[in-house]
């Protein structure tokens, strides 16, 4: 539309030079006739020419004028676009940062919630943690008692079933030490193997004993508190 208004308004101004080039002639023709006639009319006529080149160039200022106007609003018009894209470009920025804003906002109120929740269950949970190692240490505790009372009560089965106990010896006392306190071994089982090597051994010691002694001897047999055989005891008395 600017450049149609331009291009009318030079049409214009060239239709206007145009008349004014046809007037100016016509008035040159004319003042050249009445110049011989009248000298003083031409000077009127020299002024209208001075005139109408100050209205020329009047015209042409003013359509200079009009082109930098037009130039400056068309500069305007593009400064205001400018402006009013950079508002909009401002008014979406703004309503990114809203919408940014409030899901900022609705995740700190999820946030707070499950922190809330968080904080409302902990609790629970380590009363049932601390209820259920408390149930398992008493569980823990009983079944030691248990066992050491188990523990108790076959050791009190093992020392009354123990015959050595009862008699106040050893196990090794037991089994390997005579039951008489007055007999000792002089011929060991452990030496000669068996029972009856054992008492002939003894005997033999006793037969070739008393053919150079006078008296009488005895092959004794020792058992231990157990009665295992444990060997023979030798016992001699002389004749009085």
């Amino acid at each position: 539309m600017k450049k149609k208004v331009i291009s009318i308004v030079v049409t214009v101004l060239i239709g206007i030079l145009a008349i004014i080039g046809m007037i100016q002639i016509k008035e040159n023709n004319i003042a050249k006739f009445n110049s011989l006639e009248d000298k003083k009319e031409s000077i009127p006529t020299k002024s209208e020419n001075i005139k109408t080149e100050d209205e020329i160039s009047e015209n042409v200022e003013i359509q200079k004028e009009n082109e930098q106007g037009s130039k400056i609003e068309s500069k305007e018009e593009k400064i205001d676009n400018d402006v009013k894209e950079e508002t909009k470009i401002d008014e979406t920025k703004k309503e990114e940062v809203k919408v940014v804003d409030n899901s900022n906002k609705q995740q700190t109120k999820e946030n707070n919630s499950s922190n809330k929740n968080e904080v409302v269950e902990t609790p629970k949970q380590t009363i049932q943690n601390t209820t259920t190692v408390q149930k398992q240490e008493e569980v823990k505790e009983s079944n030691n008692n248990q066992q050491q009372n188990k523990t108790e009560e076959v050791k009190t089965e093992v020392k009354q079933n123990n015959p050595w106990d009862d008699l106040n010896i050893t196990e090794y006392e037991y089994y390997n030490k005579p039951a008489q306190s007055w007999k000792k071994v002089d011929f060991s089982v452990k030496s000669y193997g068996t029972r009856t090597a054992t008492e002939s051994a003894c005997r033999q010691y006793g037969d070739e004993y008393i053919k150079t002694n006078t008296g009488v001897y005895w092959c004794i047999s020792v058992e231990s508190y157990s009665g295992d055989y444990l060997g023979e005891y030798f016992d001699y008395k002389e004749n009085s």
